[in-house]
């Protein structure tokens, strides 16, 4: 269950996130995004006790997983079409961090905690905020937006 939540959490803030990267550009929508995302740490590390505090926690970490929404169009806008898989596939790479949170929390948490284990957990959050700040672009190629009549006609 513990494992499930943040999945289901990022299907539902995916096509949330992905919608403000349309409307905001994706610079915009990332730092939004990785804010928010710090959100549940702090709450983790400092005020959660109970498993129904962890079960709210593990929806709203989602976030992070649902961050491609706006990461793969930022990446994808910058290069001619030969190049927008390469680009996308590289900035898919990024959401590494589930797993490797995935695999090292646990382990951290034996050791250290969970309270412990949230707090270190923001550092890496941080740090990618700084750096998006710094480096992250909105492309002057944006394709224009997708009109509701066009999201109809696909169905």
């Amino acid at each position: 269950m513990m494992v499930a939540l943040p999945l289901l959490g990022g299907s539902l803030f995916r096509p949330i996130l992905g919608l403000l990267g349309e409307v905001m550009g994706g610079r915009k929508a990332g730092l939004l995004g990785l804010t928010v995302t710090l959100i549940p740490l702090l709450i983790g590390w400092r005020w959660a006790h109970s498993l129904h505090d962890f079960y709210l926690l593990g929806i709203f970490l989602g976030i992070a997983g649902a961050s491609f929404a706006v990461a793969l169009p930022l990446a994808g806008t910058w290069y001619p079409p030969e190049y927008q898989g390469l680009a996308m596939g590289i900035a898919g790479a990024g959401n590494s961090g589930t797993l490797v949170a995935t695999l090292f929390a646990p382990r951290l948490a034996q050791k250290f905690g969970w309270s412990t284990t949230f707090a270190l957990a923001m550092a890496p959050v941080i740090f990618v905020w700084v750096l998006f700040a710094l480096l992250a672009k909105d492309s002057p190629n944006r394709p224009k937006r997708t009109t509701w009549s066009g999201y109809a006609a696909l169905f």
